[in-house]
């Protein structure tokens, strides 16, 4: 029998064991569930800081500067507004480069643009080279 709410599907059948449908990421309390070896799940637990740009870029940027040989396949990424003077300067020294523009809160595409000019990035968003 499945049971379903706004971003979750639960199936439990005693024959066969749970399945949990998580349209979001999983939450610490749910990490009970992984307990129950009969029950399987569709997101990795604990996963949710890597699909959040903002929160990777912060790790990833960390990685890059003790670690530089082995986390240069990353494009140069910029958290506004806490980098911006650092982006300014690279933009200045890359004057041809595009961004690409992605919102903290945006998803699924929302709000992304291309930017060129350093006068017309948004102030509160993730910057990132963009690469043809």
């Amino acid at each position: 029998m499945c049971k379903k709410s706004e971003f979750k599907v639960e199936c439990n059948d005693s024959e066969q064991g749970n399945l949990y449908w998580y349209g979001l990421a999983l939450r610490d309390n749910d990490m009970d569930l992984l307990k129950n070896k009969a029950c399987m799940i569709n997101r990795y637990p604990l996963m949710d800081h890597f699909a959040k740009k903002n929160i990777f870029c912060v790790i990833i940027s960390r990685l890059q500067r003790f670690f530089q040989s082995q986390y240069n396949f990353m494009p140069h990424s910029f958290l506004l507004p806490d980098e911006l003077q650092e982006l300014e300067v690279h933009m200045r020294y890359h004057p041809n480069q595009t961004f690409i523009s992605k919102p903290s809160r945006g998803r699924g595409g929302e709000g992304i643009t291309l930017v060129k000019k350093f006068t017309d990035l948004p102030k509160n968003a993730f910057q990132q080279e963009y690469l043809l």
